[in-house]
């Protein structure tokens, strides 16, 4: 129904934005992505949860990586906000994937810098000594 009220009023950021998340929902990555776009358009590209879920909609359904145009919708949520956790977390999974371990741990250690739950915390400080390790001989991506 939401998609059908959407071809009446293709202009309705919100529509959209609920439209992806459904898709989301239903493991329908593409579709979710396409209207996490759509939405993303409307807002001329400056709404940074837009930005982030439709990159993790193009991760998701890419064998979670993001190469390509979800790391270009990460650096865009990063000019946005750049401290913003969710931003942070997944550019540091970007550059983790593209062997770039030095960007990924700024991207988490300045995530560390903020107040995070117990076990998130133990996660990244483990992931950042994988790092350290991985860097030391660069051969495979956490």
């Amino acid at each position: 129904r939401l998609a059908a009220r959407l071809k009446e009023n293709p202009d309705d950021v919100e529509g959209w934005r609920k439209l992806g998340r459904s898709y989301s929902v239903l493991g329908r990555y593409a579709e979710s992505a396409a209207a996490y776009a759509q939405a993303s358009a409307l807002a001329q590209h400056n709404d940074l949860e837009l930005l982030l879920s439709e990159a993790e909609s193009l991760a998701m359904g890419n064998e979670r990586r993001f190469d390509g145009r979800p790391k270009e919708l990460l650096n865009r949520a990063l000019q946005l906000s750049p401290d913003d956790p969710r931003a942070l977390w997944f550019s540091g999974l970007a550059a983790a994937q593209s062997l770039d371990y030095k960007a990924a741990a700024r991207h988490w250690r300045r995530l560390l810098k903020q107040p995070l739950p117990d076990n998130i915390r133990t996660d990244l400080q483990r992931r950042l000594e994988e790092l350290e390790n991985l860097a030391l001989s660069p051969k495979k991506s956490p």
